[in-house]
């Protein structure tokens, strides 16, 4: 399971956020890691869309593997792959969407 950084501690720049408490160096961290965990699995795809907002990680996971698989199927295996590895701090992941390069394009047009 994914742990803090050595020198780090949560109670370390604590802010309030609407609803619950953010750590900005944890949520630093945090996408760092999901990134990480999301370049592991998806071999090859684009995790530049992932980031902070808020207190939470959110965005977007361009991959062209996610073609064969329906937006539901996209939204379950990018969910699994990361609360798995995260354990209790998967509940400052949001949502991840998972797109194709072809619909990143498509969008853009």
């Amino acid at each position: 399971m994914w742990q803090l950084p050595s020198g780090r501690s949560l109670d370390h720049n604590v802010r309030v956020g609407p609803r619950w408490l953010a750590w900005e160096p944890l949520v630093e961290t945090l996408v760092e890691r999901v990134r990480a965990l999301l370049a592991n699995a998806f071999e090859g795809c684009d995790v530049s869309g992932v980031a902070d907002h808020h207190g939470r990680v959110l965005g977007c996971v361009v991959w062209d593997g996610f073609g064969r698989l329906d937006h539901e199927a996209r939204q379950e295996l990018i969910t699994d792959r990361v609360r798995r590895a995260l354990g209790g701090y998967g509940v400052y992941v949001g949502i991840l969407i998972g797109l194709t390069p072809e619909e990143t394009h498509a969008d853009a047009a």
